[in-house]
C-alpha cells in the first residue's frame, strides 16, 4: 500500500503502525517496523522520511518530480534491463554465482525504483492522449515483469551449479528481441 500511495504520485505519505516488526510479504519474516520502512524509502526516488516515532512514520517527497524526466528515466529502464539481459547470460556462462547476486541485488532493485518513479510521473501529469498514457503504463509495468523474470531466472541460476546451454540461448535471443524493441520505440514516427 505503501508503494501504492507513492506510485499514486502523494506528496507526503503517512504510516501508522503499532508493531514493533511486522511480516515482511517477500520473505514472511518478521523484521523490526523502522528498518522495513527505511528499507522501502530506499525505493523512493526523490521523497525521503522526515519523521518518525513508534507509532508511525512520515514520508515527504524532497525533490520535485519533474514530468520532462519521464523519457530520460523510461529510456534508463530499457538500458537497465538491456544490462540485466545481458549480465545473466554472462553469469550463466560462467557460472559466476556473484554476478546472480548482484542482478538480485542490485539491477531487479534499481529497476523497480525507476518502474515505481515513472509510474509516479504518469499519474501526476498523464500523457497528451489517454492512449499514450495507457500504452506508456503498460510499457513500464511490461519492463518491471521482465526485470522480475530476470531476478528470478538469476535466484534458479544461483542454486544450479551446471551450465544451462539452452537457457543461454535463448537468454541470447531475448536480448535481441529486446533491443530490436528499442530501436522500434525510439525510431522516429512516421506519419500515416
Amino acid at each position: 500500500q505503501l508503494i501504492s500511495a507513492y506510485r499514486s504520485g502523494a506528496d507526503e505519505i503517512k504510516v501508522k503502525f503499532n508493531q514493533e516488526q511486522i511480516e515482511d510479504n517477500k520473505t514472511k519474516q518478521r523484521v523490526n517496523t523502522s528498518k522495513f520502512l527505511q528499507e522501502i524509502s530506499e525505493r523512493f526516488i526523490g521523497m525521503e522520511i522526515i519523521k518518525q516515532s513508534n507509532t508511525y512514520c512520515i514520508f515527504k517527497e524532497l525533490s520535485a518530480a519533474k514530468h520532462e524526466e519521464f523519457d530520460n528515466v523510461l529510456r534508463r529502464m530499457q538500458f537497465t534491463i538491456l544490462g540485466m539481459s545481458e549480465e545473466l547470460r554472462e553469469a550463466y556462462i560462467k557460472k559466476d554465482k556473484e554476478q546472480f547476486t548482484s542482478i538480485i541485488e542490485v539491477s531487479e532493485k534499481n529497476l523497480n525504483k525507476l518502474s515505481h518513479y515513472c509510474i509516479k510521473l504518469l499519474n501526476r501529469k498523464g500523457r497528451s492522449t489517454l492512449k499514450e498514457g495507457t500504452s506508456l503504463h503498460t510499457i513500464v509495468h511490461n519492463l518491471e515483469m521482465i526485470g522480475d523474470a530476470y531476478a528470478a531466472i538469476a535466484r534458479l541460476g544461483k542454486e544450479q551449479d551446471h551450465e544451462e546451454k539452452e537457457l543461454v540461448e535463448i537468454l541470447k535471443t531475448a536480448h535481441s528481441m529486446l533491443e530490436q524493441f528499442n530501436k522500434a520505440f525510439y525510431a522516429p514516427k512516421k506519419e500515416l
